[in-house]
């Protein structure tokens, strides 16, 4: 693993992936699905060349409209939320990475009252910094709204585009807790109380909003606690993530008492944000990944470089 990074390979004129058997699939940091072959017939390197650079790897997923999603889930879930929604991606070319922040989903055993707001936003630092990503669409669910927006600021270079998907805009200086009404305030800090300042336990899926009985049961088997001090950290911003100019907000219409009503209607008539609204409770991923991946596509195809 040490340090190789994945390179695409030309091969009876289709471009695929080198085949890594420990680095793609499940992993510490992330997940990332393995991307179909591109269906398009790719000219044959000349002979002597080798393999394509880093740079040319980027270059051709650009000439064939293929893009390098980075989705960062919500409080208590894991990167298992996005499964759907990768698989759809993917089945188009896309290459996926979903990665577990620390103390969450398959990391839950890292939980401390350490797991803050600064460990997420490496988390999805380490993920670019490591896979080597380029050009990349951001997008982050409800409370990692917080997070993509650190990750943006750190590392504006590398994102092509941001996507809040029902999520916090932080503004420097605040946290979560800032803009959490009485109800939800009270709610957390009342079970971060129970739980030694620690963490906050899941809430049920149905009072997320998500409507199939079924995605409910397992939601609830998947959701894990989430660490207290990760709502509680204030966000510190240089305003470098503003260098993305690409941002689009995908609003959930359908879940009641929202938090993030404020933020849409705080840019929906922005004209340096693309803000549209789907028919469902929060967790959008699995209510309609369709419909949210037909969303990503349409608008990392518009998006400039």
């Amino acid at each position: 693993m040490g340090g190789k990074q994945p390179q695409l390979l030309l091969e009876k004129g289709k471009l695929i992936d080198n085949p890594r058997t420990e680095v793609r699939g499940e992993r510490m940091s992330g997940r990332c699905f393995e991307p179909r072959p591109f269906s398009a017939g790719v000219p044959p390197r000349p002979e002597g060349r080798g393999l394509p650079l880093f740079n040319e790897q980027v270059a051709l997923k650009r000439a064939f409209n293929m893009t390098t999603f980075l989705l960062v889930h919500g409080s208590w879930h894991g990167g298992w939320c996005y499964k759907k929604l990768g698989q759809k991606l993917t089945q188009q070319g896309h290459d996926v990475y979903t990665p577990t922040l620390t103390g969450l989903g398959e990391r839950s055993h890292l939980l401390s009252r350490y797991v803050n707001l600064t460990t997420h936003i490496e988390d999805v630092c380490n993920v670019i910094r490591f896979e080597e990503l380029e050009d990349v669409v951001l997008c982050g669910h409800s409370y990692s709204g917080m997070v993509i927006t650190g990750v943006a600021d750190r590392m504006p270079e590398h994102i092509k585009t941001l996507v809040y998907l029902d999520a916090f805009i932080p503004e420097n200086g605040k946290s979560a807790l800032d803009y959490c009404d009485a109800f939800w305030r009270q709610k957390i800090l009342a079970a971060a109380a129970a739980n030694q300042g620690c963490f906050v336990p899941p809430a049920p899926a149905r009072g997320l909003g998500i409507a199939d009985a079924k995605d409910c049961e397992w939601v609830d088997r998947h959701c894990t606690a989430m660490p207290f001090a990760a709502y509680e950290e204030a966000i510190s911003l240089t305003g470098d993530f503003e260098k993305v100019q690409n941002r689009m907000y995908v609003y959930a219409e359908k879940w009641e008492g929202s938090l993030f009503s404020q933020f849409f209607n705080r840019i929906k008539n922005d004209q340096h944000w693309i803000a549209t609204a789907v028919p469902c409770g929060h967790d959008m991923m699995i209510d309609m990944p369709d419909k949210l991946s037909e969303i990503l596509t349409s608008f990392s195809l518009r998006a400039v470089s």
